[in-house]
């Protein structure tokens, strides 16, 4: 019986070494673990960090940045800016065309250049009315007036036909008729050698220009060529 005690004793102090060895090594395999770690961080050097490197940014990158309240604000500005730019863009753009198409269509009109024209064709109907045939320079109802002789196909038939109208709207009282040289109806009067004398239609020998003044059916007063401007111009201060 003593025998079997103590082979207990034997066995639990054998169990409590054993218990005891166990925890040693388990507190030292942690202790070693822990120093192993520690080891391993302290050896994680730059060329280490560099290889890890573009990964830590790649996955930073794919984290969105939040703006901050300047960038918006700064953002929206821009967007109206440009969108203000684009409109007034557009709305020259607009002008330009409707201008050229009204251009166009003037031009096809034929309404360019149409006010030159009309006051031309005004000059003209200005002295229609005072048109007359060279047979009845002297006979003319009128007791004072004057004929201007002028050929209306000459290039600068404008001079005179612009001088006759002034005349007309100066109204002075003494009529101004003109004949047209350029009429077959008054041909057999043109001549080189003039007849500054003449009083009757027979005796009519006139070039271009020439200005008649009559009263009385009697020719008073003779001018031709440059006279003719002269006389003109005096008639119409």
């Amino acid at each position: 019986m003593a025998k079997k005690v103590e082979e207990k004793k034997t066995v639990k102090k054998t169990t409590k070494k054993t218990t005891t060895k166990k925890k040693e090594e388990v507190e030292k395999e942690i202790k070693n673990k822990e120093i192993d770690e520690e080891v391993e961080f302290e050896e994680f050097d730059d060329e280490d960090f560099e290889e890890v490197k573009p990964m830590y940014k790649e996955k930073k990158s794919k984290i969105p940045r939040r703006k901050k309240k300047e960038d918006v604000l700064g953002d929206s500005l821009l967007k109206q800016n440009a969108e203000i730019v684009n409109f007034f863009k557009i709305l020259v753009a607009v002008i330009v065309f409707i201008g050229i198409f009204y251009f166009v269509v003037a031009l096809l009109r034929g309404e360019i250049g149409k006010k030159d024209d009309t006051k031309n064709e005004e000059e003209v109907t200005t002295i229609q009315n005072e048109k007359v045939l060279a047979s009845s320079v002297f006979t003319k109802a009128d007791k004072e007036y004057y004929v201007l002789f002028i050929d209306s196909k000459d290039k600068n038939v404008s001079t005179y036909t612009t001088m006759l109208a002034d005349y007309k709207q100066k109204n002075t009282g003494i009529p101004m008729f003109y004949v047209d040289l350029s009429s077959k109806f008054n041909k057999d009067v043109i001549s080189e050698d003039t007849n500054s004398k003449a009083q009757e239609y027979d005796e009519l020998k006139v070039t271009h220009p020439t200005l008649i003044h009559i009263k009385n059916g009697k020719n008073v007063d003779y001018y031709e060529n440059d006279e003719v401007t002269e006389e003109m111009i005096s008639l119409n201060k």
